[in-house]
């Protein structure tokens, strides 16, 4: 093989490679970036969201505070129950 004509070819070997690479990678890089866009134009809408009005702060803080009053109600109940459950079988093995 004669040395002058090695540069020709990896010439045309490079130029053949990249040619395939851009005709590949292009349409996914398309869509790659266009995908990209969507994503950041869904966080900027999401930034500029306007947060949660005072009024909806305020209702939910009072249905938690409703909660955890009923949920303390039923924690009272479940104690009463309890009590009366340890002393009716305290009462019944104590008769016998």
């Amino acid at each position: 093989m004669n040395p002058n004509d090695v540069a020709p070819m990896v010439g045309m070997v490079c130029f053949f490679i990249v040619t395939g690479l851009v005709l590949i990678l292009r349409p996914i890089s398309k869509k790659l970036g266009s995908y990209l866009e969507v994503l950041a134009e869904e966080r900027r809408r999401d930034l500029n969201a306007s947060p949660m009005d005072r009024a909806d702060t305020t209702r939910i803080a009072q249905l938690l505070e409703n909660v955890d009053a009923r949920l303390q109600r039923l924690e009272e109940k479940q104690d009463f129950t309890d009590k009366l459950l340890v002393e009716r079988k305290e009462g019944r093995q104590a008769l016998p």
